[in-house]
């Protein structure tokens, strides 16, 4: 009898040692009770004790995570996140730190609180990138809250919300341009309408407001190279501003005439790309509006035979008169493209 209840107390001793984890998981608890109950400063240092605890008891026995422990740990995590991004601001080094860590341990079976308050985290730095110009990396983000989150309709809102600011904020900005390009005959401010409209049609590729202003800039800017490097300075997000500044070769048509079955034109080439150019006329082309191309003929002037990088030069091509409507002028010499869009 003696023998059985030695070892019912000793089953239970290990049982109770295997219900409170290692040391640091059991500091971990103790912190997080004690900052369920505090305020202030004396809360936000519990919360840092409990979150570097659990890190640490989650590193001790990668291979015993409980969902507990995970779940605990993720909580603590996403408050340490919020918590850093108040106080140290958006770039703060810690802050992507705190996210590796919160993704790394991240499981479906999360509370569905703790889902929600990582979604409110993402769209909290996503205002912050908004602020920073890092407009597609804080979508980006807002895209991962609605992934994760439990309630998927909140986050979806926010969304909405901040790419209708974001269309309302450009769209503003592009007609402004439009209007005192038009006004005051500037083509610096033309070009810079184009780049807004475009802008907004990222966001937004059904507006047709922005699809009006976008076609009359391009009619406008005909004989303009269309060099955003020049007119918008800052760029207002660096990944986006790249995908719509996408040549680095500059065409302009600075006359054209209809003769007969032809059209001849008179046009300019800036060579912004690393590489010279070898000038031939099947590279230049004109597209109509079914997306037909008709090549330049070989009997067109070009020169030089080779252009230089940060060089222009001035040709005149002579093209087979298009069945439908001239909607581009095209180089085409792969690897590098370029086009000038009639409207």
């Amino acid at each position: 009898m003696k023998r059985v209840l030695v070892t019912c107390l000793c089953a239970g001793l290990i049982a109770g040692l295997a219900s409170c984890g290692p040391a640091s998981g059991r500091k971990a608890d103790g912190a997080y009770d004690q900052s369920k109950r505090a305020q202030g400063d004396q809360r936000r240092v519990l919360e840092k004790s409990a979150y570097m605890n659990y890190k640490r008891a989650l590193m001790e026995r990668p291979d015993k995570i409980s969902p507990r422990l995970r779940a605990r740990f993720l909580e603590m995590a996403v408050i340490r996140g919020r918590m850093i991004l108040a106080e140290g601001g958006y770039t703060f080094e810690a802050v992507p730190l705190i996210l590796e860590e919160i993704d790394k341990y991240w499981a479906a079976d999360a509370p569905d609180e703790v889902k929600n308050a990582y979604g409110d985290l993402l769209v909290l730095l996503a205002d912050s990138g908004f602020e920073h110009q890092h407009i597609l990396e804080g979508l980006r983000k807002i895209d991962k809250a609605i992934e994760l989150a439990q309630d998927k309709g909140k986050f979806q809102q926010a969304r909405a919300g901040r790419v209708k600011n974001l269309v309302d904020q450009y769209l503003a900005m592009a007609n402004a341009s439009y209007t005192q390009g038009k006004e005051d005959e500037d083509e610096e401010s033309m070009v810079r309408a184009e780049f807004y409209a475009q802008m907004v049609l990222e966001f937004d590729s059904t507006n047709a407001e922005a699809a009006k202003v976008l076609s009359a800039c391009r009619t406008a800017n005909v004989n303009t190279y269309s060099l955003y490097k020049k007119v918008i300075q800052p760029p207002p997000d660096t990944v986006l501003f790249k995908k719509i500044d996408k040549f680095d070769i500059f065409l302009a048509v600075a006359a054209q005439a209809f003769r007969g079955g032809s059209v001849v034109m008179e046009v300019t080439m800036w060579n912004y790309s690393y590489n010279p150019q070898r000038l031939k006329a099947q590279s230049f082309a004109l597209e109509d509006d079914k997306g037909k191309r008709y090549p330049a003929s070989p009997s067109s002037k070009i020169q030089p035979e080779f252009l230089d990088f940060e060089h222009e030069t001035k040709l005149t091509l002579t093209f087979t008169k298009p069945a439908g409507r001239i909607a581009k002028f095209v180089y085409d010499n792969p690897p590098h493209y370029s086009e000038k869009r009639y409207y």
